[in-house]
């Protein structure tokens, strides 16, 4: 099975599953990225699997209508989070 990025990292796994941290790790043992790393208090909405989308799309739908996010969420220049600058 392919991962998302192409290389076979999930042997015969039925399930597609892209392992983030592990996907990290090799391309920084390769020299192939830098990684900065910003703390936040904010809640982290990731999809991972196929799976996750129905959460992460209503997560991203709580923050927007709480106002972490603009409305609409692409297509725009707006403030950050919470009018904090971008």
């Amino acid at each position: 099975m392919l991962a998302w990025g192409g290389e076979d990292t999930f042997g015969e796994s039925p399930e597609p599953e892209f392992l983030i941290p592990t996907e990290v790790n090799h391309a920084l043992a390769q020299g192939a990225i830098q990684v900065w790393v910003h703390m936040s208090e904010g809640r982290f909405l990731g999809i991972t699997h196929p799976a996750d989308r129905d959460w992460v799309v209503a997560g991203l739908e709580a923050l927007t209508l709480d106002g972490w996010y603009p409305n609409p969420l692409w297509g725009q220049t707006s403030p950050g989070p919470k009018g904090v600058p971008g």
